[in-house]
């Protein structure tokens, strides 16, 4: 067990310290690969592998509410983040901007509007709690800046026909990340498949179903 926390530890030190760092990382990692006492060189080097592949793919996606950008800064930021997250690569980061956001807006709700999610694929990290002109992560500040992800989809204030689960998680490892979200709303109320999505998790839906391995970091 010790084992396995030093190696996710490893990989989201990767993670978080990009390009400017790769070379540090080297040599980081071959000062511990001479230590063999402490891992599995292997299975190491494999997840060394992919957060430097995650390194070199990664971008960052920026969105503001009501926006009509591409994403590329704030400036021309996007406003539909749902749209944001299924398109996002591996490896991507989604800074929010303060706001309100839902998955989509409707009056009389069907089934299949309150049925959608922010399903964040696996190696996306969202953030929440942007002014909206940070350069940086740690200049956020989500206590003042609120980043809401409401399931009140018809915007009445009740919880009837809210979305089933605002959030939606699939096999999702360490590197998902989703942090600095006010996540409210959600009523998962469904009698279909009770047990299942849909009927539970209201706010956030973390599904390892088929032996999937989940594992994601939340946080505030």
């Amino acid at each position: 067990m010790p084992h396995k926390i030093f190696y996710l530890s490893f990989v989201k030190y990767l993670f978080f310290n990009h390009l400017k760092k790769i070379k540090t990382d080297i040599i980081i990692l071959h000062s511990i690969l001479r230590n063999k006492s402490i891992m599995n060189i292997k299975y190491l080097v494999n997840i060394t592998l992919l957060c430097l592949s995650v390194s070199l793919q990664s971008q960052t996606i920026y969105i503001k509410p009501n926006a009509t950008g591409n994403g590329s800064s704030w400036a021309n930021a996007r406003g539909d983040l749902r749209q944001a997250m299924q398109g996002a690569g591996f490896g991507t980061q989604i800074w929010v901007a303060q706001g309100t956001y839902s998955t989509t807006t409707c009056t009389n709700c069907s089934t299949t509007d309150r049925q959608l999610s922010f399903e964040i694929p696996d190696g996306i990290a969202v953030y929440g709690g942007f002014r909206g002109n940070e350069t940086n992560l740690s200049q956020r500040n989500w206590e003042s800046n609120k980043t809401i992800l409401s399931g009140d989809i018809d915007n009445d204030g009740l919880v009837e026909n809210n979305t089933f689960n605002i959030v939606y998680l699939k096999n999702a490892s360490i590197l998902t990340v989703i942090d600095g979200f006010t996540i409210t709303g959600g009523n998962a109320n469904d009698t279909v498949s009770v047990g299942e999505r849909y009927t539970s998790g209201g706010a956030i839906y973390n599904d390892g179903h088929s032996g999937g391995f989940v594992n994601p970091s939340v946080q505030n």
